[in-house]
């Protein structure tokens, strides 16, 4: 249910907190917007893009435990009597640890367009709304394509890694 509130909203209800908490206390906890030079939001933006991903994540997790645990290998472990700490440990993390890379790449690509609304949320002037700002093809396609190359990279290292266990 908590998944399935937008990522604009989460940012939004983020912002509202702490201008609410600075309001009833006078603390300035967190810079809520950049505004220039010396006051840029860093530590709102990082959990406004990390808790959707967190949230995708957590939800992966708990459904590949609770399939992995169902399986006839873990029920035969369990009537020998080994504990449930030693199977979750032993064998449901290193079996939900492949699943889970594969998700890496579902992981980037929300991140990526979850960028670009923290950007323009909180004012900030990154790779994005630079993009945004100077609309060209050139610009475009070089901005793609440095992401393409970075992450094709960290996947093919993924890859070689997962082929040479």
């Amino acid at each position: 249910m908590i998944r399935s509130v937008p990522d604009v909203l989460w940012m939004f209800l983020l912002q509202v907190f702490f201008i609410w908490i600075f309001r009833v206390t006078g603390v300035k906890l967190v810079q809520t917007v950049s505004l220039g030079d010396g006051n840029q939001a860093f530590l709102l933006p990082l959990i406004s893009l990390s808790l959707p991903i967190f949230l995708f994540l957590t939800q992966i997790i708990v459904l590949k435990i609770f399939e992995e645990l169902d399986k006839q290998y873990i029920i035969y472990a369990k009537a020998k009597g080994l504990s449930n700490f030693y199977l979750l440990n032993i064998h449901v993390i290193r079996n939900i640890k492949q699943d889970l890379e594969g998700h890496l790449k579902t992981v980037i690509w929300m991140m990526l367009s979850t960028l670009v609304m923290v950007e323009y949320i909180f004012n900030l002037d990154g790779v994005m709304m630079f993009n945004i700002k100077n609309l060209s093809v050139e610009l475009f396609v070089f901005t793609c394509i440095l992401f393409f190359t970075v992450f094709f990279v960290i996947y093919r290292l993924i890859e070689l890694r997962r082929y040479s266990i």
